[in-house]
């Protein structure tokens, strides 16, 4: 398994959200099964049955410069992937009611819009957090479209329409 992550994190770029599939093997599921084993060895409380993770897994994970902690940053590239997908699939961005795979993708769009609009103006409502410069390239890979076509004026919608 460790051989599979690391060729996954030289592939990708990242560790594996949960639901990732590497060749045939459910990656992802395993990855949490070690982050959930090294949060029990660090605080000391074990369910019953479970096995702590050794030492000389650790190290070895952490030779992969491992994050142990679930950031938000790994549920982002989930949604990242999952826009990835989106695109591939119906050659467009989702708008703001779009729906995929179970997902409401489209909120999560406009959530990047606006924060990236937030990181453009310097203007920061309360308690929200910038968008990531390593986020915006991440989309800009996608060729991210950040304005949003409801901003036209009535007359760029009349010209769409009667071309």
């Amino acid at each position: 398994w460790w051989e599979l992550l690391r060729d996954y994190k030289e592939e990708k770029g990242h560790f594996p959200v949960k639901s990732a599939v590497y060749r045939g093997k459910k990656l992802g599921v395993w990855v949490n099964n070690q982050r959930k084993r090294y949060a029990q060895h660090q605080n000391g409380k074990f369910k019953p049955g479970s096995v702590p993770i050794a030492d000389w897994r650790i190290a070895k994970l952490n030779d992969l410069a491992f994050e142990w902690a679930l950031l938000e940053k790994w549920d982002w590239l989930a949604w990242w992937e999952l826009l990835r997908d989106y695109k591939e699939e119906k050659g467009h961005f989702p708008v703001k009611s779009a729906v995929y795979r179970g997902k409401k993708l489209g909120v999560w769009v406009n959530n990047q819009r606006k924060r990236y609009a937030q990181h453009q103006n310097g203007k920061f409502k309360p308690g929200s957090v910038p968008i990531a410069d390593w986020r915006i390239a991440k989309l800009n890979d996608l060729a991210f479209e950040w304005a949003l076509l409801e901003k036209w004026d009535w007359l760029a919608w009349w010209e769409l329409l009667r071309d």
